[in-house]
């Protein structure tokens, strides 16, 4: 079932950044990124309703930790990751930065409102950012993007399973390449 998900995932990742002309690592920071923090969203928001504020701060922490540690580690071990330099520094940098940010709150302020504010402020102008960026960097349909649709006509609303190795087909065809 996993993998079943993780394929469909990947296919439409592709297609939306086929259809909005953006690069895939783009979709993964938005779409792919909001969908898998809704669940620490939701997790957060319910600690602070309920005054466990460290169990908000832990939950965003450790799952930071955890995604780049962990995840990333392991995904590196089983097939490198290059991801464009101009990307990476924009991205990792934004990453450094708000972890800081985060320390730094912590050490000379109060996570209120306020901070609040200029957190979700500083997440907007970087969504901007990036978006521009990366708007009108794919312009012709990828062979991830064709395989996509043609499964979806063989298969119009209903599930398939998908073939040993489509998720990492898709997903090097839609730009995840090694080194």
């Amino acid at each position: 079932m996993l993998v079943v998900g993780g394929e469909l995932f990947v296919r439409g990742s592709v297609r939306i950044a086929e259809r909005l002309g953006v690069s895939p690592l783009m979709i993964g920071l938005t779409l792919v990124g909001f969908g898998t923090s809704t669940p620490e969203l939701v997790t957060s928001v319910q600690a602070s309703l309920t005054g466990a504020p460290g169990i908000a701060v832990g939950n965003i922490v450790g799952s930071n930790i955890v995604n780049t540690l962990l995840i990333l580690g392991i995904s590196a071990l089983i097939f490198p990751i290059v991801v464009p330099s101009a990307a990476l520094r924009r991205d990792g940098v934004l990453g450094v930065a708000a972890a800081a940010a985060l320390v730094a709150t912590g050490l000379f302020w109060t996570l209120d409102r306020m901070v609040g504010a200029a957190f979700l402020l500083g997440l907007v102008a970087y969504l901007v950012y990036a978006w521009r960026q990366e708007s009108g960097t794919i312009r012709d349909h990828t062979a991830a993007f064709e395989k996509a649709q043609a499964l979806e006509e063989l298969h119009p609303g209903g599930l398939h399973l998908a073939a040993p190795g489509d998720v990492e087909d898709a997903a090097l065809k839609a730009g995840y390449r090694s080194g």
